[in-house]
Order: structure tokens, then C-alpha cells, then sequence
């Protein structure tokens, strides 16, 4: 079995049979072993909801991880309906209505929410929300995360150690594929002492960082990413219908993780017995597109 991870990108023909926008096409339908992964840095999930359905039905993606969805703890879902997917949220608290991560999975998959894992980190500005995704026996454990563009060497440590203590919480009770998506405001094109402590952690814990060029058009910078600890067959950007904000020219990111061996119907993951920490297979460069 085996996990497609995309980030806020298209350029495929999806389950919907929709027009390509620009790049290449991944897959046309769903497929038995394959969880295809979304991640967009959305931007206020509301007024964009069509849009993104749109891209869902147009691409077939199985789970989208959001990032900076603007939602007030106030509004239901029911609000924001998106047709045969259920949807996850973490609100940033007291209505502020900014920041906010979701996960959005189709409702064929067995979704549980995991409460915050680990103890908290004083001074931590950290959102995150991790959902654990089961088709039969397979399981696969998905973290949205956002962190705020706040770049002080004390506020990234913050943060950062907050990440690890989650990370080291999880691996400690899941032994299945684990998967990390979103926005850290970490610049991982350029070196940083920012950037050197989020590349020290994700090699302590063996997570591959999929994404290989920039996610940020007018700096060029890589601020979006993807991992996993598992191996994928292709990395990449790709373009979707959603525009982005005036202050926010993104592009995509993605990756997928596929199968390598039989397995059941709705099977997600890699197969069985494969170790966390393989190298990537195929993991291919930027398909980047601009609109």
C-alpha cells in the first residue's frame, strides 16, 4: 500500500475528469494502496471553498492538509461543506479568525482525531493538528502544521521543540507511516541557524522532507513542507485553480507516496514491514506552474 502526498498544487486530471490547469497528470481515479495527499496554505478556507472542491473532484485527492484557514471557532461545518469529504479543524483560539489548520479526508477512510500529543512547550506559537487515517488495518498518521512567520532565534526554538515533542509522542505509540505537512515559516533553501535546527530534527527522526525547490514565487523561498517517514515514488509542484492572496504569491508543493505490493481495497500506506527511514524512490523535482 502506499501514500501520494500533494501540496498546494493540481495539473492532474482527478476523480472529477476535470481539465488539467498546467503541469502533469499524477492519476485519474482513486486507486487501491494509494493515499494522495494534499497540502495548501490556503488562506481563509470560506471564500475559497469553491475552488477547492473544485480541485478536490478535479485531482481525486484523498486527504487535503490547510493551512491558514482563518476560521473562527464559532463557525460549523456545515459552513463549509465539502461533498463526501469529512473535515477536521483546529481554530486558533478566542476568534482571532487568522492562523487555523484542517485536514480534510474522504469519507470512505476512518478518521480519529488525536488530541495534542506530548506536553506543551512554554512560549510555543505552534498549530497543529494530527489525525489518525485507517482503512482496514493499515493506518497512517497525518500532522497539518502551521507555525507563524515570527523568526526569533527563541520564538523558532519554541516552536521547533514543540514540534519534537509531538513527533517523539507519536513514534512512540504508532508504529505505521507518519506523515508532516504545512506551513513552518522556515526558509529550508537557505542556511539558517532556523533552518539547520528543522533539518537536525527531521534527520533525528528519520523524516524524508520531500519538497525540493520554492513554494514562496517572489522570494524563491521553500516555507511549505511535506514529510514523511516513509519512502515516496514522486515529489513535486504542481497548480491549482485557488488564487492565492495579494500578500501571499505561493506556489505548490507536493509528493506521493504509492504502493510497491498487493494489498486490500482502500489500503493507504506502504507495505507491510517496511521500515521508517527509507530513502525516497523517484522523488522528483518541482513541476511548478504559474498561473
Amino acid at each position: 500500500m502506499g501514500v501520494r502526498l500533494a501540496g498546494r498544487g493540481g495539473g492532474e486530471r482527478g476523480a472529477g475528469g476535470g481539465a488539467p490547469r498546467g503541469g502533469r497528470i499524477w492519476r485519474t481515479a482513486p486507486r487501491p494502496g494509494e493515499l494522495y495527499i494534499g497540502q495548501i496554505n490556503i488562506q481563509s478556507l470560506k471564500p475559497k471553498l469553491l475552488e477547492l472542491r473544485h480541485d478536490i473532484d478535479e485531482h481525486g485527492f484523498d486527504v487535503i492538509v490547510l493551512n491558514e484557514t482563518w476560521m473562527r471557532i464559532t463557525t460549523p461545518n456545515r459552513l463549509v461543506p465539502i461533498p463526501g469529504y469529512q473535515l477536521v479543524r483546529r481554530d486558533r483560539p478566542y476568534n482571532r479568525g487568522y492562523g487555523g489548520v484542517a485536514v480534510a479526508a474522504r469519507e470512505s477512510l476512518e478518521l480519529t482525531t488525536v488530541e495534542r500529543p506530548g506536553p506543551p512547550v512554554a512560549g510555543s506559537k505552534l498549530e497543529s493538528l494530527w489525525v489518525q487515517l485507517r482503512a482496514g488495518s493499515h493506518r497512517v498518521m497525518v500532522c497539518a502544521a502551521y507555525r507563524p512567520p515570527v523568526q526569533t532565534q527563541a520564538q523558532v526554538s519554541a516552536d521547533l521543540d514543540e514540534l519534537e515533542e509531538q513527533i517523539q509522542h507519536v513514534l512512540t505509540r504508532h508504529s505505521g507511516p507518519i506523515v508532516i505537512a504545512g506551513d513552518l515559516n522556515i526558509n529550508i533553501a537557505c542556511d539558517t541557524t532556523a533552518n539547520t535546527r528543522l533539518r537536525q530534527l527531521l534527520t533525528t527522526y528519520t523524516l524524508q522532507q520531500h519538497v525540493n525547490g520554492p513554494t514562496y514565487r517572489s522570494s524563491g523561498s521553500t516555507i511549505d513542507v511535506i514529510c514523511s517517514t516513509h519512502r515516496v515514488t514522486r515529489a513535486g509542484t504542481t497548480t491549482l485553480h485557488l488564487q492565492p492572496t495579494q500578500l501571499d504569491p505561493r506556489a505548490p508543493a507536493s509528493a506521493r507516496l504509492q504502493a510497491t505490493g498487493e494489498c486490500g481495497d482502500g489500503a493507504l500506506l506502504v507495505p507491510v514491514g517496511q521500515g521508517r527511514g527509507e530513502p525516497a524512490v523517484g522523488c522528483g523535482g518541482l513541476e511548478s506552474g504559474v498561473r
